[in-house]
């Protein structure tokens, strides 16, 4: 098969051995990928050869005997991008991604950067109609962004500020519209993804290099946030500086580097700091579900859809600041 594999000097499209699934396992015939910044994160550290890619979505080519019996060939699916144990506590919860000797498909497994992927038969949903192959695809991004909400408490009534407008910052927009926030503002110094936080629900989009956040919102809202999510990396600092007393700050992102900031600030706030990290399989269950109904509409994340083979520019386009988004491989594009 074809796959864009990682080299020393960014990915290359090459041919690679066919996916050898285990019994519990089903290999897709992938239809889309998208990208993630742990993508360009990924491609740091993994060693070369490797294939990355964990949002995708496919038509099954092969069940494995143990995978279930509700597995057919020809079904078109998406899957958490783990591959659990099957036996432990968090895979019997639903919760794959923390079993304790989990594999991640797209980094300790090859991923959806290629003509076919093997993902788990516990970990595997089915699209139903009105969610198409691209749909399956972005399944992963807003099941995030539901996660964050999630760890955040009542979002109902509240004044949401979201700190970075990438996929996951717009999902977590798109979520805090859907559970009732009393406002959403968002914030970006790229032009495009304000746009785009609009176009998500928010009442508000600043460039930071332009406007102060805690000016913003005493002047517009006479208040501090209640909920903050800093989905920049590095901006928890900020994040603390605009939160009401009692609110709280929802880290969404790694940062790359150590993050310091004046403890004093947040306790004179009583501030709630929460850092959740991936999603439960329920969510993704709730985000596939909100993807049918029409719920939630996250195509528009998508800013740019290339073939495989134009892929590596794509992805080597993303190292560098752009007005980029999600970059989408569509399979059938030649």
């Amino acid at each position: 098969m074809k796959a864009a594999v990682l080299g020393p000097d960014g990915l290359t499209i090459e041919t690679v051995p066919d996916p050898t699934p285990l019994p519990d396992q089903l290999v897709l015939h992938t239809s889309c990928a998208g990208t993630c910044g742990s993508d360009l994160n990924a491609g740091l550290f993994l060693p070369h050869g490797s294939v990355l890619g964990h949002e995708f979505s496919g038509h099954i080519v092969h069940v494995g005997r143990d995978a279930g019996s509700h597995w057919r060939a020809g079904q078109l699916v998406t899957a958490l991008p783990a591959l659990g144990c099957g036996r432990c506590a968090a895979c019997a919860g639903n919760d794959p991604v923390h079993c304790a000797s989990v594999r991640y498909v797209g980094l300790d497994a090859p991923g959806g950067f290629a003509e076919y992927v093997a993902v788990g038969g516990r970990e595997a949903r089915l699209l139903p109609d009105g969610v198409n192959a691209e749909l399956g695809a972005l399944v992963e991004p807003p099941a995030i962004g539901l996660h964050q909400l999630n760890s955040a408490g009542p979002v109902e009534g509240k004044l949401v500020v979201v700190i970075g407008c990438g996929p996951i910052g717009l999902a977590a927009v798109l979520w805090a519209k859907v559970f009732g926030a009393r406002a959403v503002v968002a914030s970006d110094p790229v032009a495009s993804r304000r746009a785009a936080a609009v176009r998500a629900g928010a009442e508000l989009a600043i460039d930071p290099g332009a406007d102060d956040l805690a000016t913003v919102l005493r002047d517009r809202f006479s208040a501090r946030a209640d909920i903050v999510v800093e989905c920049a990396g590095d901006l928890i600092p900020e994040a603390i500086r605009i939160v009401r007393r009692g609110g709280t700050v929802v880290v969404a992102a790694m940062s790359k580097r150590p993050v310091g900031f004046e403890t004093k600030f947040a306790h004179m706030r009583e501030v709630a700091m929460v850092f959740p990290s991936w999603y439960h399989g329920d969510e993704w269950t709730t985000t596939i579900d909100a993807l049918a109904s029409g719920l939630i509409e996250p195509q528009w994340m998508i800013s740019h859809r290339v073939g495989l083979h134009d892929f590596p520019q794509a992805y080597a386009d993303l190292k560098q600041p752009t007005d980029q988004s999600k970059v989408m491989i569509d399979f059938t594009i030649a």
